[in-house]
């Protein structure tokens, strides 16, 4: 019998003139919406570990390591949000300062 579940993929992120360093994803967890408390995670049902390669433009090629969690697909609503967790800051664009826990709010206006 098939389980309906969420699979989330979660990216390392290279970090281009920090001596092209690579953020590599600690963690993907669940929480409600803007909560600071731990306690709250809503843990995966499980984890796989991929690694990456990232190349500059001279050649020089650089590990990471990304993630893929699965969670239950009863936990999918717009009170939670997905926190990726890297084991360094990773920087943003001009409008967001950058993170080293990152939240990705759940939009469910165009799902079916």
């Amino acid at each position: 019998m098939l389980r309906p579940e969420l699979h989330v993929y979660a990216k390392s992120q290279a970090i281009y003139g920090n001596k092209n360093r690579i953020a590599n994803v600690e963690a993907v967890v669940m929480m409600p919406y803007q909560s600071k408390d731990p306690s709250a995670a809503i843990q995966r049902a499980r984890t796989e570990e991929v690694a990456e390669e990232y190349w500059n433009l001279m050649g020089a090629a650089a590990k990471g390591r990304r993630m893929m969690a699965v969670f239950p697909l009863s936990v999918l609503n717009e009170r939670n949000e997905i926190r990726v967790v890297f084991d360094r800051h990773v920087p943003g664009s001009s409008s967001i300062k950058g993170c080293t826990e990152c939240g990705v709010r759940i939009d469910l206006d165009k799902v079916r």
